[in-house]
């Protein structure tokens, strides 16, 4: 049988913390990505600010340039990846290469939510892919959710923790770090930026709410649609109570319908223990959906850090280059019986620790 050996040639715009966990995650599983698309990934440019710049993973110097327009503009791109946040000029990167005919993939959702309608039309236009579920909930895969698994399906509402940064600076003071203490972690972590105020004001859940909204109603939300409060004014004795009370304080995205119209919010909110959203520590996103016919629906994944993001983008990546024919099958594993932890392969609580 032929089996189609191009290689998907990829751009990538930005090289910080995202950007490089996706050139790690593709050296890690470019092979994988080959056998299951057809197309082994190879990297061909990489458009940076600072050519010279110090940065924590090694680059062949030939692939860097300064001048984004350059990966843009190549011919032998066939797909472009930005990940250098922002809305312009970032905007005007991918129509450029969405009309020169490459695919788009994206983790930047202020791009998304203020400019997302526009893209995936001059995408369809194109018949070309525009991507981004790399921008909401890093690895959640919320959007896929919504457009591919819930398509046959009306979304009634949705509520969901969205920032993984304020999740865990929220969790981190509620076990007795100070804010500061727990935003210092985070950015060590590289699961907060140098200024966190995005995060912390509510801001960037809205932005992931006006994409979600959009996407489940079919009606256009942008972030300054959506009434908005943070976690900033919050005291972290207040949160530190809350939780010791069995009501801790969750940082909560809202949208539902609501007779001809919708209600939508941001907003930290004081939930029962044992809800779904109040259990999610540290960086982890999850998203609780509402839906007529499969009920109720519940993500759960790390929302922030490089790896979780480079995960969602390289899934992406994957749906952009198409289901090809393996380039090798894998071979068939060795399966040995996974026994519960009273010693028997049937009923019984499974033993899970160490799986991570």
């Amino acid at each position: 049988m032929f089996v189609d050996m191009r290689m998907l040639r990829i751009g990538l715009l930005g090289l910080g913390h995202v950007g490089s966990a996706v050139v790690e995650a593709l050296g890690r599983h470019g092979t994988l990505l080959a056998r299951r698309t057809g197309r082994p990934p190879a990297l061909l440019r990489i458009g940076v600010r600072h050519l010279h710049k110090p940065r924590r993973i090694t680059v062949d110097p030939a692939l860097l340039t300064a001048d984004a327009w350059e990966v843009v503009r190549d011919p032998r791109v066939d797909l472009l990846i930005e990940a250098i946040g922002g809305v312009e000029p970032a905007a005007s990167y991918l129509r450029e290469a969405l009309r020169a005919g490459k695919d788009v993939l994206t983790a930047n959702k202020q791009l998304v939510a203020a400019h997302g309608r526009e893209l995936r039309a001059l995408a369809a236009e194109r018949g070309r892919a525009f991507l981004f579920e790399a921008a909401v909930g890093a690895a959640l895969p919320i959007v896929q959710v919504i457009s591919t698994a819930l398509a046959g399906d009306r979304i009634r509402g949705l509520v969901g923790v969205l920032n993984g940064t304020a999740n865990y600076v929220l969790t981190r003071i509620e076990r007795g770090a100070t804010r500061e203490e727990a935003l210092d972690d985070a950015r060590a972590l590289g699961l907060a930026e140098p200024d966190p105020h995005d995060d912390l004001s509510g801001r960037d859940a809205a932005a992931k709410l006006a994409i979600l909204a959009s996407l489940a109603f079919e009606v256009p939300v942008l972030p300054q649609d959506v009434p908005c409060a943070g976690i900033d004014a919050l005291s972290e004795e207040a949160i530190r109570g809350a939780h010791r009370a069995g009501t801790p304080v969750r940082l909560i995205a809202a949208a539902r319908r609501q007779g001809d119209g919708f209600e939508m919010g941001v907003f930290p909110e004081r939930m029962a223990a044992d809800h779904p959203l109040a259990r999610l520590a540290g960086p982890q996103n999850g998203v609780l959906l509402y839906a007529d016919l499969a009920g109720e629906v519940f993500l759960q994944a790390n929302g922030a850090g490089g790896a979780p993001t480079a995960s969602a983008i390289l899934g992406d990546l994957a749906r952009a280059a198409g289901q090809g024919e393996a380039l090798s099958p894998p071979a068939v594993p060795a399966i040995v019986p996974l026994r519960s932890g009273n010693g028997t392969a049937t009923d019984g609580q499974l033993v899970l620790d160490g799986w991570a």
